[in-house]
């Protein structure tokens, strides 16, 4: 009979004992399952977005060459040629017989131009006021004026014109055009090719020339929206532009906005620099622009800013206290209103007591108001 209370007892114990050890544990046990996060507070802080482009060095100055005589023309470059002072660029030459047809053409336009123009003169003066017909007479002597001063740019445009091609006579033969800075060519007139014929003051070329500006051409996609109305000058001061060379070990470059615009279905950027570096024409280049949207007085990663279809919310701790599994954490919602949002970071516009609650910034699944969670690291 002792024996058998003996063992009772000892069950007991080791039951009351088993009971106590998961009564403990229990918590420690449950809290293990739960999904982790880590937390934190909002703060004051900077809301900034950056984006990366990538593209190719130009040359920030550009020379168009256009044909100075009418003739047969011959290069001297393609392009994609560097160019230094005296390099000869293209010649033409000036076929004389054609040149004096042309003169001679113009000269029967200008005889004609004059006698058009001395006719119109002479019907204004001789135009007469007639009694009862003043508006008449003011449509007339407007539509007469009006043809007169047409004339007289026409017969400048001729005069100028006879020049031009009198002076190619003068000069005929071979005619050479050089470099006079060293850079470049960016371009030739498409279609152009050896010994075609050329009329005078056709584009020809264009070069880019060699300065201490540089201009970096530049693609983002078209979604970021960076600037889409600034077309030119430095950039604004909540913009900030470096532009980066890796060929030359140049990094860090301040820049400034030459033009900017959508360009088949990207954001084309040309972005004007300078630098020290002996840099050439076609080299790669980096630009990272940095836009800020200002100090804000409360500020949460993005990755604590949740959305559904009735708009943004935060996830934050409530503590609570368990009679059997002591204190917890429970996920509450909280709705809030988005001011800006940067590359990482976001502003709120809510009301200020909740800025001293801890935020959910990061979980290992996902979590929903009312879910019990483990905090593993305060942020």
């Amino acid at each position: 009979m002792e024996r058998r209370k003996r063992i009772i007892i000892r069950i007991s114990a080791i039951l009351t004992g088993v009971l106590l050890i998961i009564t403990f544990f229990s918590g420690t046990l449950y809290s293990i399952n739960l999904p982790e996060v880590k937390v934190g507070i909002a703060s004051s802080g900077v809301i900034s977005t950056t984006y990366q482009g990538y593209g190719v060095l130009d040359f920030y100055e550009n020379i168009s060459l256009h044909a100075n005589h009418t003739g047969r023309i011959n290069f001297a470059v393609q392009a994609g040629d560097w160019v230094q002072p005296d390099d000869m660029l293209f010649s033409i030459y000036v076929d004389t017989d054609n040149l004096r047809k042309r003169l001679a053409s113009e000269n029967f336009r200008l005889e004609r131009a004059i006698l058009m123009h001395t006719r119109a003169q002479t019907l204004l003066d001789e135009l007469v006021l007639q009694p009862g017909q003043r508006r008449l007479y003011e449509s007339e002597r407007s539509r007469l004026q009006h043809d007169i001063d047409l004339l007289y740019i026409d017969v400048n445009e001729i005069l100028h014109s006879i020049e031009g091609t009198a002076r190619q006579i003068d000069e005929g033969g071979l005619i050479a055009i050089y470099a006079k800075y060293p850079g470049i060519v960016r371009e030739i007139a498409w279609g152009l090719e050896n010994d075609m014929y050329v009329e005078f003051n056709r584009f020809i070329m264009r070069i880019g020339v060699q300065s201490s500006y540089y201009a970096a051409v530049v693609y983002f996609p078209e979604s970021v929206g960076i600037l889409p109305n600034h077309t030119s000058g430095a950039a604004p001061d909540n913009i900030s532009i470096r532009v980066d060379i890796s060929s030359h070990d140049d990094y860090g470059l301040s820049g400034g906005i030459r033009r900017m615009y959508p360009y088949n279905g990207q954001l084309r950027a040309e972005i004007t620099f300078l630098t020290r570096s002996s840099v050439s024409g076609g080299e790669a280049v980096r630009v990272t622009v940095e836009i800020s949207a200002g100090t804000a007085d409360f500020v949460l990663p993005n990755s604590a800013i949740r959305e559904d279809a009735g708009g943004s919310f935060i996830l934050y701790l409530e503590r609570e206290r368990n009679a059997l599994m002591g204190y917890s954490y429970v996920a509450r919602e909280m709705r809030v209103r988005i001011g800006a949002r940067g590359g990482m970071y976001s502003s709120l516009m809510t009301f200020p007591e909740a800025y001293a609650r801890p935020v959910i910034l990061l979980s290992d699944r996902p979590i929903t108001p009312g879910d019990r969670v483990r905090v593993v690291a305060d942020r």
